[in-house]
């Protein structure tokens, strides 16, 4: 297989991907993280699931390799909220839970009128704003484009570092929070994201609020920090909401960790 380096001078992950795209000229357009380990079967099983079913978008399953040790309890919350699998079984997705960047593919035909990953969204640096993918899948399935979940395409996440500890997810939920109150604001209007903030809001404080206070009294760690993530998404998308992408929120999302801590 011939492989070419190309180096995109522009920070932040949408700009590497765009230019991935505008670099290429195979009839499908692969994408995957740079810490991923690929199984044997993965490209074919990705290529097998576009060639079945006529998708113009095919995610796959994205499983967890530690490199280091998770902190408790991290591992025993991996399938809850760090890994991506949908199942044993290939179906088609619908709505608002699509694959994500680190196994995903389109057809190169989906390009072909100018759309892109949105380069207001994506990693740059430390900023743990995402939702690129999700964002241009939407688009997608809003044209009536079909996404498709390949249950045998599989990669292996190796994480390690920042990445084992209970703050980087704390983080990173807040930071999904946000991202899909960009999104919102992106593609609908601003009535419609104020909606699903407050519901957020109300479900955090009426249900998730609830649920953390009892898994905390009896001891039940696991399910008390991912209800703990839950509410600090719900909190990131209503400050998404307000303020948008350029407010700090550094001192924001210590202040809940440490609210929240568990």
């Amino acid at each position: 297989m011939p492989i070419r380096y190309i180096s995109e001078t522009k920070k932040g992950l949408s700009h590497a991907r765009n230019r991935g795209i505008d670099e290429s000229n195979g009839d499908i357009v692969i994408f995957l993280d740079d810490d991923v380990l690929v199984d044997k079967a993965w490209l074919a099983e990705m290529l097998r699931v576009f060639n079945r079913t006529n998708a113009d978008c095919v995610g796959g399953r994205v499983f967890i390799k530690w490199a280091g040790k998770p902190e408790f309890p991290l591992r025993e919350c991996e399938n809850k909220l760090i890994s991506f699998d949908k199942g044993d079984a290939d179906r088609e997705m619908r709505g608002r839970s699509v694959p994500i960047g680190a196994n995903l593919a389109f057809k190169r035909s989906v390009f072909e009128k100018g759309l892109r990953f949105n380069t207001e969204l994506g990693r740059t640096g430390a900023c743990l704003i995402s939702g690129e993918e999700i964002e241009l899948i939407w688009k997608l399935q809003r044209n009536n484009k079909s996404v498709w979940y390949a249950a045998k395409s599989i990669v292996y996440h190796r994480l390690e570092g920042e990445r084992c500890t209970k703050s980087y997810y704390f983080r990173r939920h807040f930071w999904f929070g946000v991202s899909y109150a960009l999104i919102d604001r992106e593609m609908n209007n601003i009535a419609f994201s104020i909606i699903i903030g407050i519901l957020r809001i109300l479900k955090a404080l009426i249900f998730d609020l609830s649920k953390w206070t009892i898994y905390r009294m009896v001891g039940n760690s696991p399910s008390c920090f991912f209800t703990s993530c839950k509410i600090a998404k719900s909190i990131g998308y209503w400050y998404g909401m307000l303020f948008g992408k350029h407010k700090n929120y550094n001192s924001i999302e210590k202040h809940f960790y440490r609210l929240l801590y568990v």
